[in-house]
């Protein structure tokens, strides 16, 4: 097994991810 390597643009898309969820789920709750 490899060692979990976190590069930086792959936790740029994980936060990104992360803030597009939590707007969908805003915009639901309004809904």
């Amino acid at each position: 097994m490899k060692p979990m390597i976190v590069k930086p643009i792959n936790l740029s898309i994980i936060i990104t991810i992360i803030t597009i969820i939590q707007l969908l789920k805003i915009i639901n709750q309004q809904q």
